[in-house]
């Protein structure tokens, strides 16, 4: 097999790799806090992707897209460019997408995000019960399941954006203790969804924020975004390693 040069070593012994050798074949997901630039990341990998000459697909889901949804159109003019108000909708999409993969391929998928379906569904349909839970859990996980069949059967990767949610923990049982509270986010203080069958249906789990470079004196001197790989299926040895930002065509 041909072999691939390692991850550059960064600042501090950071390792960075290329975005390619992270979001693998299957639905990938990338989360983080409001105004860390998830979006604009994935618009950058349209850009380049649309410049190589693939076909790609995005999914809106979030109303705050809207004002920008015609800009994007304009600058990535041959990409295909969906949004969906009804978090219903978004789920017989991808549910379509699957059923019709033999005849409508795309090279790259992006769905932002499975907060936005959250969010949707709460506003149109929740009822403020713990219901709302179990079925923006299971809605969610549809979604992602369909991407995951499509994605697979053709080969190609998905990006699922969405925001953090608060840390989720479940009971295990141990051998030598009755239960045993472990943290399911893989060490991380947030989760990219309640949903824990979507989160574990993905290739890789990024986890994007932006990290504040302070000088001696405690005085704030720069902002890094960073993109963390959280957890990968086929490369564990990819874990805390950082993704190379860059940058989108506007």
């Amino acid at each position: 097999p041909e072999t691939k040069p390692a991850p550059a070593q960064g600042e501090g012994g950071v390792k960075y790799v290329d975005w390619r050798d992270v979001i693998y074949t299957g639905p990938n997901l990338l989360f983080g806090p409001p105004l860390s630039g998830k979006s604009r990341f994935a618009w950058a990998i349209m850009s380049q992707l649309l410049g190589e000459g693939k076909k790609v697909l995005y999914i809106a889901t979030e109303p705050n897209l809207v004002p920008i949804l015609d800009q994007l159109r304009k600058v990535l003019s041959d990409a295909v460019i969906e949004y969906f108000e009804n978090p219903f909708q978004v789920r017989e999409y991808a549910r379509l997408l699957y059923i019709r993969r033999k005849w409508v391929k795309y090279d790259f998928v992006v769905v932002d995000s499975l907060a936005g379906v959250r969010e949707d569904y709460s506003s149109m349909y929740g009822t403020g019960t713990v219901s709302d839970t179990f079925e923006t859990n299971r809605l969610t996980t549809m979604i992602v399941w369909s991407l995951a069949r499509y994605t697979y059967y053709n080969g190609v990767p998905a990006l699922i954006i969405t925001h953090e949610t608060p840390i989720i923990r479940r009971e295990r049982r141990a051998s030598n203790e009755r239960n045993e509270r472990r943290q399911a986010c893989f060490g991380e203080e947030t989760c990219p969804t309640s949903s824990t069958h979507a989160m574990y249906t993905v290739s890789s789990i990024m986890h994007m924020y932006k990290l504040e470079r302070m000088d001696e004196e405690g005085n704030v001197i720069g902002v890094e975004r960073v993109i963390e790989v959280v957890e990968h299926r086929y490369k564990p040895e990819l874990v805390k390693c950082r993704v190379k930002l860059i940058e989108p065509p506007f």
